[in-house]
């Protein structure tokens, strides 16, 4: 490989933005699952 192909690899600078928000989607999904609601506003109110 070519110098500059190394500097991208191992430079997050250089990485797009969703190998960073990936993550945060799994999390997200994870409580979303965990909580039974996709819906982040507005909890369930009892009266």
């Amino acid at each position: 490989m070519r110098n500059t192909t190394w500097i991208r690899l191992f430079h997050y600078e250089f990485w797009p933005f969703w190998v960073f928000y990936l993550p945060a989607y799994f999390y997200y999904f994870y409580l979303a699952l965990k909580s039974r609601t996709w819906f982040v506003a507005h909890p369930k109110e009892k009266k």
